[in-house]
């Protein structure tokens, strides 16, 4: 499809307006006029809140409010709190000029009084095809690139276009040709952050991919993934179809799909048709929402279904082409039926008869209506990813031949031999590529070019495959690219002591393309190769997923994302970054999508979770300016300087000090019991206490609340202008926390108003973060505050948008004392992989964050940090491979004191177990790898083991606990534990899952254990399971964050 053609199809669509989308009233009617059905909502001008909180029309929006008037925002905000809304809409002053987002983050804006803002900032944070609601009187937007298009009730609506040089990417492979190059000039090196989004990580390394499917169209991103809980494969899989905006990330809405692959799917096995299951084409979304389900179509906006395909049930692939959607429909069953036969990664084929009859059906995508069908004994043997489709033909594969058949009567036109064999049931299959006038067919030994018009084969070379996974195959310009990885699969071989290979593959090196690290470019009409590409030097396989390119780069993920010109023969690895397993990456609307990983690799600088990144945005050259604002309680402050630090028994930080260790300094009650509950919001952090209160923050709701220890009563309560993900710290009766929004608040503790604010830039650029808007140099709420000052690290990551800036400020002024920061790739030399920000740690001498060090004065430095949180310290994943580590102890948790260290972690699962097995000689199509054990019930332990080591002096010891440990503390000779049971394991093999009933999670409880030898001394149930490292003690009393946003005290 050409992009201009995909640029007017958007561009009609979008400013249609629904009939009745919204609420009724002010806000929903405009948001009925502009069309727009999800995203981030901008009111400019907005005064005090009342037409800003009526534009919040449900999950799939996020509101946000402007206005230059610092008295008008205060009552906007009082408004829209008192709706219940704050952080799902939030208003914020700001200097009538700048806007404060990045490019390309704003659904909609509705301008009430744009100050003086001009045409081209408002052009410059629209997504493409974004609205903007103007007075009709307006001139504002008049000779602008932004398109009119019609009045609706005094209001004029503008649409930005859709630029030519971005591209969208509607199947797994691009597009219904196959050819998996996206036709984007704005894809190139990832250098910024455009959003994030959840999960941190996918479930497990050595089983099922948990992205199944990615495309996107229309500027939104769609995709199958499971969000079953990280590591902990004993528990069931929770299998989604998940749409975002493409361009800021907000998370659009959810279909359950009940019944997917078994996630306990071999380690690199595929299923490699799990990615062909999802097409997504301008408004409509095409999906099989079960394993064996049939076809159907959704609306692309809001998820609903529009049509189910008669005849369609069992779709093993999809693919829309030219207002045609084409389903290949078995029994994808069989893969389930074969699963514990699937354990050798490197199988390129079974040599059995196929039993299963296919079917290639076309249908009208818009009526449903069958236009044709094509069956027969020889679809049994239909290849994997071999359907496709360009002009007037339809392509597939058998065992033998290459069919193609007439596109609009399902006729046959010719078939030309080339021999596949094999049943491909695992993460290998051929590869073909229909490009111009030229079907071009890929396996491990031979790369065949046919001329569409007649079949006739025009040439044919050497093969290549991928590292697990389908060959690489390129049609740009007149040259196809392949990327032979020879090398890598044959660095894994081994043989064992009779000198047999008993892993890796056994193919003669001959028979492959090339034998390095370099992509491979023959003429298209020719067959000659025309070029070579070496790579970068690099120290690890080729991940396991095919590449993608563009027009101009090829994309790369032997280790990370190396970004390879042709034209100038250069390349920049990018280790820091990578794809997922299976599926890799997506580049589209002008970004690189990284799904969430299950890797380790360069794990001090990798970034984790689902990201949008871009080579280039309007404000890289302008270097960020610190400033300082006042407060209307500095003034009282000042008398504070001279304050006692908090007192004894008292918890004023994350993690209770500097050193984050976790312990009280108070005993706790044997036999805890409630003294009371306080209902503070749905994303509450840990809590801190000092002075008599209790501190927490509401992480999307933008607030920090104070309450009183004694009863749970609140004090007082802050909005801030972002989310705050973790508590503040309480100094000297000071309230200091780091914000999304960028900026560090000091409020005055005992009154809660606001003393100054630190904004690490004077003009503000916000992002997309987790369905808000964050800063690129976002700061942790939790800051580290000694010697009157505080210290913290804004950004995400040494590679990302200049890197991390590290600040030490004056704890009563906010005047920068010193700055520090890391920069890698493009932005500097630190660390060979880079860094990433974290809360950061203090030994009383030295600074650390995670791996990197700091002097007071934030001078760089060496050093053995006290703790160092690879995940991250608020990372709640519970990543298997991964962790904590302090003095001593290693785990997914840490508390330590003088006397000990103690750790808790779920032991590994086992998943890639081996035994001996027999190895089948090579032939002349496959080879077959040593098979797996697996899946044995001792190989799913659950709970986790708390391990004790004594310091300096004292001995250790191990428990083994049904517990899945989410919050501990250390509290004299007592170890607080909270959490939820585990399950019992009932059959978890591979095969039909016998068991959905367990629920998740069990039930939730707090244990009491005795410190000095592992003994449980009390359990209490709890109504609810805690937030990660929720659980604070003072003054003789434990303090628990729970998930339903309670706070509970318990005492004696």
């Amino acid at each position: 499809m050409k992009l201009w053609k995909i640029a007017v199809l958007s561009l009609s669509i979008v400013v249609a307006p629904p009939a009745s989308a919204h609420a009724a009233g002010p806000g929903g009617k405009l948001l009925d006029a502009s069309g727009v059905k999800g995203g981030v909502v901008v009111h400019l001008g907005c005064g005090e809140g009342k037409r800003t909180a009526s534009l919040y029309g449900g999950d799939r929006f996020l509101v946000h409010g402007l206005d230059t008037d610092a008295a008008k925002i205060a009552r906007a905000r009082a408004h829209i709190d008192s709706k219940g809304l704050y952080g799902k809409a939030s208003a914020e002053e700001y200097d009538g000029k700048n806007l404060p987002y990045g490019d390309n983050i704003v659904n909609l804006m509705i301008v009430d009084d744009a100050a003086d803002v001009t045409a081209a900032e408002i052009e410059r944070a629209l997504v493409p095809n974004g609205v903007v609601l103007i007075k009709a009187d307006s001139k504002l937007l008049e000779g602008s690139s932004l398109k009119n298009a019609g009045d609706a009730d005094g209001w004029a609506r503008y649409v930005k276009p859709w630029p030519d040089e971005i591209d969208q990417w509607t199947h797994f492979l691009y597009d219904a040709s196959n050819n998996a190059v996206c036709h984007d000039k704005r894809v190139r090196r990832p250098r910024h952050l455009q959003w994030y989004a959840g999960p941190k990580r996918s479930r497990h390394h050595d089983a099922l991919a948990s992205l199944s499917a990615m495309t996107s169209s229309n500027g939104r991103v769609f995709y199958i993934f499971d969000e079953g809980a990280t590591s902990l494969m004993h528990r069931p899989p929770r299998w989604k179809l998940i749409a975002r905006d493409g361009f800021n990330g907000k998370l659009l809405w959810k279909r359950d799909i009940p019944d997917w692959m078994t996630h306990l799917y071999n380690f690199r096995a595929g299923p490699k048709q799990l990615p062909r299951r999802l097409v997504s084409v301008g408004e409509s979304v095409f999906v099989t929402l079960g394993l064996c389900a049939a076809a159907t179509k959704l609306d692309a906006a809001t998820g609903k279904t529009l049509h189910t395909y008669e005849g369609s049930d069992k779709t093993e692939e999809l693919v829309y082409h030219d207002g045609m959607l084409l389903a290949l429909i078995g029994d994808p069953s069989m893969l389930i039926d074969k699963s514990d036969g699937c354990h050798g990664y490197w199988e390129l084929a079974e040599f059995e008869k196929p039993t299963v009859d296919k079917t290639i059906v076309a249908y009208d995508a818009t009526s449903g209506k069958k236009r044709w069908a094509v069956t027969g004994k020889h679809l049994r043997h239909t290849v994997p990813l071999s359907l496709v489709a360009l002009g007037q033909n339809v392509f597939y594969l058998d065992s033998k031949l290459l069919h193609c058949l007439d596109a609009k009567t399902g006729k046959e036109r010719w078939a030309s031999s080339f021999e596949t064999e094999g049943l491909f049931i695992r993460s290998y299959a051929p590869t073909i590529v229909a490009y111009r006038d030229v079907v071009l067919c890929l396996k491990w030994n031979r790369l065949v070019a046919y001329a569409i018009e007649t079949g006739r084969k025009l040439w044919e070379n050497k093969g290549a495959m991928g590292f697990g996974s389908p060959g690489d195959l390129f049609a740009i310009g007149n040259t196809a690219w392949t990327v032979p990885m020879t090398r890598s699969i044959w660095r894994g071989s081994r043989k064992n002591r009779d000198g047999v290979i008993t892993t890796g593959i056994n193919i003669p090196k001959s028979q492959f393309l090339n034998d390095a690290k370099t992509a491979v470019g023959l003429d298209i009409q020719a067959g000659k190769i025309t070029d070579l590409l070496p790579f970068a030097h690099t120290q690890h396989h080729h991940r396991c997923y095919r590449n993608k390119a563009t027009q101009d780069y090829l994309l790369i993920g032997h280790s990370g994302i190396q970004v390879v010109d042709p034209k100038t023969k250069t390349n920049e690895t990018h280790r820091w970054v990578r794809g997922l397993c299976q599926y890799g990456i997506m580049p589209a609307n002008g970004y690189i999508y990284v799904p969430p990983d299950t890797c380790r690799c360069y794990g001090s600088g990798k970034i984790n979770g689902f990201f949008a990144l871009s080579e280039k945005n309007s404000w890289e050259d302008i270097e960020p300016t610190p400033v300082t604002e006042k407060g209307p309680a500095l003034a009282q402050i000042a008398a504070k300087r001279d304050a006692k630090l908090a007192g004894e028994g008292q918890w004023p930080t994350y993690r209770a000090n500097g050193e984050r260790g976790g312990a009280a300094q108070c005993d706790v009650p044997t036999k805890p019991t409630v003294k009371w509950r306080a209902e503070i919001g749905a994303t509450i952090t840990a809590p801190v206490i000092a002075d008599g209160k209790v501190f927490v923050a509401d992480r999307d709701a933008y607030t920090v609340h104070c309450l009183h220890a004694r009863d749970g009563k609140p004090a007082w309560k802050y909005l801030a202008n972002g989310p705050i993900d973790s508590p503040p710290t309480i100094y000297k009766e000071l309230c200091i926390f780091g914000c999304g929004d960028g900026s560090v608040y000091c409020l005055d503790a005992e009154s809660g108003k606001l003393a100054w604010r630190f904004k690490t830039s004077r003009i503000e650029r916000r992002v997309g973060h987790e369905n808000r808007l964050e800063s690129p140099l976002r700061i942790h709420g939790s800051t580290l505050v000694q010697d009157d000052t505080v210290y913290f690290a804004a950004g995400y990551s040494s590679n990302l948008d200049g890197g991390i800036r590290v600040y030490g400020v004056d704890a009563f002024t906010g005047e920068k004392r010193f700055q520090g920061g890391l920069a890698s790739g493009p932005w500097g030399t630190d660390g060979q992989w880079g860094f990433l920000s974290d809360i950061l740690v203090s030994s009383g001498k030295s600074i650390s964050m995670r791996n990197a060090g700091f002097t007071p004065e934030l001078k760089k430095a060496r050093g053995r940090p006290l703790l160092i949180a690879t995940t991250g310290l608020l990372e709640s994943s519970w990543f298997h491979r991964m962790g904590w580590r302090g003095r001593g102890s290693g785990g997914q948790l840490v508390v330590s004191d003088d006397d000990r260290s103690i750790s808790v972690a779920s032991p590994y699962t086992g998943l890639k177990r081996r035994r001996k097995g027999k190895f089948k000689e090579f032939n002349q199509v496959g080879h077959f790898h040593q098979k797996f054990t697996r899946y044995k019930e001792e190989w799913f332990p659950v709970g986790a083991t708390i391990t004790a080591k004594g310091i300096g002096k004292g001995g250790g010891w191990s428990r083994d606990v049904r517990l899945q440990p989410r919050a501990m503390v250390l509290a004299g000779d007592k170890l607080c534990m909270a959490g939820w049971m585990d399950a019992v394991v009932i059959e978890l093999k591979t095969g039909r899952p016998k068991d959905r009933s367990n629920p998740d999670p069990h039930d939730s409880v707090l244990r009491i254990y005795s410190a000095d030898n592992g003994e449980q001394i009390s359990q209490s149930k709890l109504e609810s399971e805690p937030v990660f490292d929720g659980m604070a003690a003072a003054y003789g009393k434990l303090f628990l964050s729970l998930k339903n946003g309670q706070i509970i005290c318990l005492g004696e």
